[in-house]
Protein backbone atom coordinates (compact mmCIF):
# COMPACT_ATOMS: atom_id res chain seq x y z
CA UNK A 1 0.00 0.00 0.00
CA UNK A 2 3.01 2.12 0.81
CA UNK A 3 4.24 1.21 -2.48
CA UNK A 4 1.11 2.58 -4.59
CA UNK A 5 0.61 6.71 -2.63
CA UNK A 6 3.95 7.53 -4.70
CA UNK A 7 2.64 6.18 -8.19
CA UNK A 8 -0.88 7.52 -7.09
CA UNK A 9 0.62 11.20 -6.74
CA UNK A 10 2.95 11.05 -9.77
CA UNK A 11 0.00 10.00 -12.08
CA UNK A 12 -1.98 12.29 -10.67
CA UNK A 13 0.58 14.78 -11.34
CA UNK A 14 1.04 13.83 -14.56
CA UNK A 15 -2.94 13.77 -15.55
CA UNK A 16 -3.13 17.81 -14.32
CA UNK A 17 -5.55 16.70 -11.31
CA UNK A 18 -3.49 19.63 -9.50
CA UNK A 19 -4.86 22.30 -12.37
CA UNK A 20 -1.19 23.44 -13.15
CA UNK A 21 -1.57 24.87 -16.33
CA UNK A 22 1.21 25.67 -19.47
CA UNK A 23 0.88 28.36 -21.95
CA UNK A 24 1.03 25.36 -24.66
CA UNK A 25 -1.67 23.74 -22.83
CA UNK A 26 -3.69 27.28 -23.04
CA UNK A 27 -3.18 27.98 -26.61
CA UNK A 28 -4.60 24.60 -28.24
CA UNK A 29 -7.82 25.65 -26.14
CA UNK A 30 -10.58 26.89 -28.91
CA UNK A 31 -12.82 29.36 -26.86
CA UNK A 32 -11.13 32.84 -26.55
CA UNK A 33 -12.67 33.10 -23.04
CA UNK A 34 -11.29 30.00 -21.77
CA UNK A 35 -7.36 31.02 -23.01
CA UNK A 36 -7.56 34.14 -20.69
CA UNK A 37 -8.63 31.94 -17.88
CA UNK A 38 -6.17 29.21 -18.70
CA UNK A 39 -3.15 32.12 -19.29
CA UNK A 40 -4.25 33.37 -15.69
CA UNK A 41 -3.69 30.04 -14.17
CA UNK A 42 -0.52 29.54 -16.27
CA UNK A 43 0.80 32.71 -14.85
CA UNK A 44 -0.07 31.75 -11.19
CA UNK A 45 1.71 28.14 -11.90
CA UNK A 46 4.86 29.60 -12.46
CA UNK A 47 4.29 32.16 -9.48
CA UNK A 48 3.55 29.06 -7.27
CA UNK A 49 6.89 27.08 -8.59
CA UNK A 50 8.64 30.39 -7.72
CA UNK A 51 9.40 32.04 -11.06
CA UNK A 52 7.09 35.54 -10.75
CA UNK A 53 8.95 37.16 -13.83
CA UNK A 54 7.87 34.47 -15.86
CA UNK A 55 3.90 34.39 -14.25
CA UNK A 56 4.15 38.56 -15.08
CA UNK A 57 4.89 37.67 -18.63
CA UNK A 58 2.50 35.37 -19.12
CA UNK A 59 -0.21 37.90 -17.20
CA UNK A 60 1.29 40.98 -20.17
CA UNK A 61 0.79 38.53 -22.63
CA UNK A 62 -3.44 37.99 -21.65
CA UNK A 63 -3.16 41.79 -22.57
CA UNK A 64 -1.02 41.79 -25.51
CA UNK A 65 -2.44 38.58 -27.51
CA UNK A 66 -5.96 38.98 -26.60
CA UNK A 67 -6.67 42.83 -25.81
CA UNK A 68 -4.42 45.49 -27.35
CA UNK A 69 -4.13 42.92 -30.85
CA UNK A 70 -8.12 43.80 -31.12
CA UNK A 71 -9.37 46.52 -33.28
CA UNK A 72 -11.23 48.60 -30.75
CA UNK A 73 -13.48 49.78 -33.21
CA UNK A 74 -14.64 45.96 -34.27
CA UNK A 75 -18.37 44.73 -33.07
CA UNK A 76 -17.76 43.30 -29.98
CA UNK A 77 -14.20 44.22 -29.90
CA UNK A 78 -14.50 46.47 -26.11
CA UNK A 79 -15.68 43.55 -24.36
CA UNK A 80 -12.97 41.29 -25.33
CA UNK A 81 -10.14 44.26 -24.94
CA UNK A 82 -11.93 44.56 -21.01
CA UNK A 83 -12.31 41.31 -20.01
CA UNK A 84 -8.49 40.62 -21.41
CA UNK A 85 -7.68 44.04 -18.99
CA UNK A 86 -9.52 42.66 -16.25
CA UNK A 87 -8.29 38.96 -16.30
CA UNK A 88 -4.29 40.29 -16.77
CA UNK A 89 -4.82 42.61 -14.02
CA UNK A 90 -6.22 40.12 -11.66
CA UNK A 91 -3.07 37.72 -12.94
CA UNK A 92 -1.06 40.80 -11.73
CA UNK A 93 -2.67 40.92 -8.70
CA UNK A 94 -2.67 37.07 -7.90
CA UNK A 95 1.27 36.58 -8.89
CA UNK A 96 2.05 40.08 -6.28
CA UNK A 97 -0.09 38.21 -3.42
CA UNK A 98 1.87 34.51 -4.04
CA UNK A 99 5.06 36.26 -4.29
CA UNK A 100 4.33 38.41 -1.74
CA UNK A 101 6.09 41.28 -3.41
CA UNK A 102 4.13 44.59 -4.11
CA UNK A 103 6.21 45.40 -7.29
CA UNK A 104 4.04 43.40 -9.22
CA UNK A 105 0.84 45.25 -8.22
CA UNK A 106 2.43 48.38 -10.06
CA UNK A 107 1.83 46.05 -13.23
CA UNK A 108 -1.97 46.43 -12.81
CA UNK A 109 -3.18 49.14 -15.62
CA UNK A 110 -6.51 50.34 -16.87
CA UNK A 111 -5.62 50.10 -21.04
CA UNK A 112 -8.92 51.04 -22.11
CA UNK A 113 -10.51 54.62 -21.02
CA UNK A 114 -14.33 54.93 -20.84
CA UNK A 115 -14.12 58.70 -19.95
CA UNK A 116 -15.74 57.98 -16.31
CA UNK A 117 -12.79 59.47 -14.47
CA UNK A 118 -13.32 56.79 -12.09
CA UNK A 119 -9.76 54.89 -10.91
CA UNK A 120 -10.34 51.45 -10.30
CA UNK A 121 -6.85 50.31 -11.44
CA UNK A 122 -5.16 53.03 -8.65
CA UNK A 123 -7.97 51.57 -6.27
CA UNK A 124 -7.16 47.94 -7.09
CA UNK A 125 -3.26 48.79 -6.64
CA UNK A 126 -3.49 49.82 -3.36
CA UNK A 127 -5.38 47.05 -2.22
CA UNK A 128 -3.11 45.02 -4.03
CA UNK A 129 -0.22 46.81 -2.26
CA UNK A 130 -1.85 46.73 1.36
CA UNK A 131 -3.11 42.92 0.88
CA UNK A 132 0.49 42.34 -0.15
CA UNK A 133 2.38 43.80 2.49
CA UNK A 134 0.02 42.11 5.16
CA UNK A 135 1.12 39.31 3.51
CA UNK A 136 4.45 39.84 3.88
CA UNK A 137 4.10 40.44 7.81
CA UNK A 138 2.82 36.98 8.25
CA UNK A 139 5.81 34.81 6.69
CA UNK A 140 6.73 32.59 9.14
CA UNK A 141 10.35 34.49 9.07
CA UNK A 142 8.55 37.18 10.38
CA UNK A 143 6.38 35.89 13.13
CA UNK A 144 8.56 37.48 15.65
CA UNK A 145 9.34 40.45 14.57
CA UNK A 146 5.79 41.89 13.71
CA UNK A 147 3.30 43.58 15.61
CA UNK A 148 0.71 41.10 14.39
CA UNK A 149 1.97 37.86 14.68
CA UNK A 150 0.65 34.59 15.52
CA UNK A 151 1.45 34.35 18.85
CA UNK A 152 -0.75 36.84 20.07
CA UNK A 153 -4.09 34.99 17.91
CA UNK A 154 -3.18 32.14 19.82
CA UNK A 155 -1.78 32.80 22.98
CA UNK A 156 -2.27 36.16 24.17
CA UNK A 157 -5.68 36.60 22.80
CA UNK A 158 -6.84 33.60 24.77
CA UNK A 159 -5.77 34.33 27.95
CA UNK A 160 -7.63 37.79 27.42
CA UNK A 161 -10.60 35.99 26.86
CA UNK A 162 -10.28 33.63 29.71
CA UNK A 163 -9.04 37.01 32.32
CA UNK A 164 -12.27 38.82 30.72
CA UNK A 165 -14.90 36.03 31.69
CA UNK A 166 -13.35 35.61 34.94
CA UNK A 167 -13.71 38.98 35.88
Amino acid sequence: MKLLIPFFLLFALLIGALGLKTVGECDSNPRISDQMQCYHVAGMTQAYLGNYDSGKEICDNIWNKFGASINPQAPGASDQRKKAELIANACFFDIAKISRKPQYCAYITQHNDVQTQLFGDKVTIDICTSEVQELAKSTPENYYGSKNNICQLVFILPMFVIVAIRK
